[in-house]
Formats: structure tokens, C-alpha cells, sequence
């Protein structure tokens, strides 16, 4: 039995670190007990889970859902990896976790320093909106909320040959996607977002619109930017209730004048697994990411603006619900 620390939610809006028992002595087939070194907070989710909004987040539970640790022991069939191995994984945030060695489990390569290794799965989920849409070479794609997530899709937007532009109400994170190669950013509370897309696009609008909030007023209001024949892209979950006419959502999806498309980007509508019935995978993705990284061709330094003791918890969480200019990227350092 060892000592770890967990970061719980204790009840809605109610963070604790609590140093628990760990059960080591039994590591299943196939699994191995990891020693957390660095875990990402996933804003959006987390928050929403914090707030009591999700119903699959049972309180008390420890939240998160990607680590990269350190193999401390391993069951007798595991092969191919070794004790001192750093592992990309899907762990939550606390000191040690037992993982199966299947699906995103994996080595990163050095040039990647620890730390930023957890951004990887930003990258990924936002790489599903990108998957999941039509755009080419020369189209106009908005992100709308340049979180970690908004910035890596309006920048692998960028990287599929479309004109990016990143659309969000705090100028500290309209910089960081300029640092991260977004073409254009606006601040809808400080300028005329119809106006400036209008301009950009030189009259066209916007072929793509990808919605990393899960803001409905936002989804609905966004309608006005788009050409005919336009997607716009639901990659953040819907959590706000707003009143609207949805005949009017109809009409734009329906008539000739708009004939808009609707489509859904939840990270899992990908197989988990590889699978020769269909061209990409969570897995495939991931290791597409991992290349990108590591070759520098996906910026990902300027999103980590935090690297935070686990004995903060409580702090952290207040802030990024409260900071969003100061706080955008925050990963728990288990190391200390």
C-alpha cells in the first residue's frame, strides 16, 4: 500500500487534494502502475464536472483525463515496455494510476519536453473537428473560443490550407493564437465580428466555422458569418440553455439562399482502435499529433501558460474560471 495524492471533487464547486491509499500490490494483466509527473486540466470539462453538469462525473471523483507518468511496475505479461518508460496517457489527476498498455499509451519522443506531452490530447480532440469537416485549400475557417483546444483546431485549419481566424472576447488569448500561427483573431466585445469577417474574407464569409465553447447563443448568433453552403462545426459540448426561434436555425439549414450544414464533432464519433472499414482512428490521430509536435510543424509551447502544485488545486480551479486573460494552458506537477 502507498501514499497518493488525488485531486477530488468533493461536491459541486467543492476542490480538495486528499492523500489517499493506493493499492499496488495487484496489478492486473496487462497493466502497470504509473507514477503521475504531469497532468492537463481540460477547462471546459472540468468546470463543467465541478458545476455538477455532467452526469457521467459522479462526486466524489478525481477529474482529468490526460498524464504522461513514469512505469514504476508493471504486471508479468506485460512486454515491450520497461520500468522508467515515460508514457503518454489517459489518467486523471492524481499521484499513481494503474492503465492497461492498449489504446493511447505510448512513448513520446525526447525532442517533446514532459510537460507538454498532456497538450497532445488538446490537439487531438480539435483535430476531430478538422477530420469531421470539409475544408481545402483557400476556404475561410473561424474558431470561435481560443482555448487550448479553439487555438490548436484554428491552427490545424491552418496547417489543412485554409485562412484561420480565431474568434474570442480575451486578448491574451488572441495573442497566443497569433503566436500559434492563426492567421487572423478578433475580439467580438472590442470590434464588429460580421464587419471584420466580412473584410477578411473580402465578402466571401466563412466556409467553416468550428464552435470550441459549447455556447448555444454563440452557435446561433455565429449563423450570420457564414456563406451559402457553409458547416458549422460543433466540437464543444452544448451546456447553456437559450431561448431561440429554431425556425430560423431551420430555415438557414433548408433554404436554397443558405442550405447550412450542422455536424457534430465529439471526439469519440472516431473508432478507438485502427480499423481497415474506416481511414482514422483516436489512435491514428494521436500518433499523427505526436509527429506534428515533435517536428514542429504544430506550435504548442505558447498554450502552457501554468505549471501548478497539486496542493493548489483549489486556487487553480477558482482561476481558471475567473482569469481566463491570465490562465489558459495548466498542468499539476506531481514531480515535487
Amino acid at each position: 500500500m502507498i501514499k497518493s495524492r488525488n485531486v477530488i471533487f468533493a461536491e459541486p464547486g467543492k476542490v480538495e487534494l486528499r492523500i489517499e491509499d493506493f493499492d499496488d500490490s495487484n496489478i492486473p494483466s496487462g497493466h502497470v502502475l504509473l507514477k503521475n509527473h504531469y497532468s492537463l486540466i481540460s477547462t471546459g470539462t472540468e468546470l463543467a464536472c465541478l458545476d455538477g453538469l455532467e452526469d457521467w462525473f459522479a462526486m466524489p471523483g478525481v477529474p482529468g483525463y490526460v498524464c504522461v507518468g513514469e512505469i514504476v511496475k508493471m504486471a508479468d505479461d506485460v512486454t515491450g515496455y520497461q520500468v522508467g518508460d515515460i508514457i503518454y496517457n489517459y489518467g486523471g489527476h492524481q499521484e499513481y494510476n494503474i492503465m492497461p498498455v492498449t489504446g493511447c499509451f505510448c512513448k513520446v519522443p525526447d525532442v517533446i519536453e514532459e510537460k507538454y506531452i498532456p497538450l497532445i490530447r488538446m490537439a487531438t480532440i480539435a483535430l476531430t473537428a478538422v477530420r469531421a469537416s470539409g475544408i481545402e485549400f483557400g476556404d475561410y475557417v473561424a474558431v470561435t473560443g481560443q482555448g487550448t483546444i479553439g487555438i490548436m483546431a484554428a491552427q490545424l485549419a491552418h496547417l489543412q490550407g485554409a485562412v484561420s481566424i480565431g474568434i474570442d472576447r480575451h486578448d491574451s488569448r488572441l495573442k497566443t493564437a497569433s503566436e500559434c500561427n492563426v492567421d487572423y483573431t478578433i475580439n467580438p466585445k472590442s470590434s464588429d465580428a460580421l464587419v471584420q469577417i466580412r473584410e477578411i474574407t473580402k465578402g466571401r464569409m466563412l466556409n467553416t466555422l468550428i464552435e470550441a465553447i459549447g455556447n448555444t447563443e454563440v452557435i446561433m448568433n455565429s449563423m450570420e458569418y457564414m456563406a451559402k453552403n457553409g458547416e458549422m462545426i460543433f466540437l464543444g459540448t452544448p451546456r447553456t440553455s437559450y431561448v431561440h426561434n429554431c425556425a430560423d436555425a431551420f430555415f438557414k439549414v433548408f433554404h436554397s439562399d443558405y442550405n447550412l450544414r450542422f455536424k457534430g464533432a465529439h471526439e469519440w464519433k472516431d473508432p478507438y482502435e485502427p480499423d481497415n472499414f474506416v481511414k482514422h482512428s483516436i489512435i491514428s490521430n494521436t500518433q499523427a499529433v505526436i509527429d506534428y509536435m515533435a517536428s514542429g510543424r504544430l506550435s504548442y509551447k505558447p498554450l502552457l501558460t501554468h505549471t501548478v502544485r497539486p496542493e493548489d488545486c483549489t486556487e487553480v480551479y477558482h482561476s481558471l474560471r475567473t482569469d481566463k486573460d491570465t490562465y489558459l494552458g495548466v498542468v499539476f506537477d506531481w514531480t515535487k
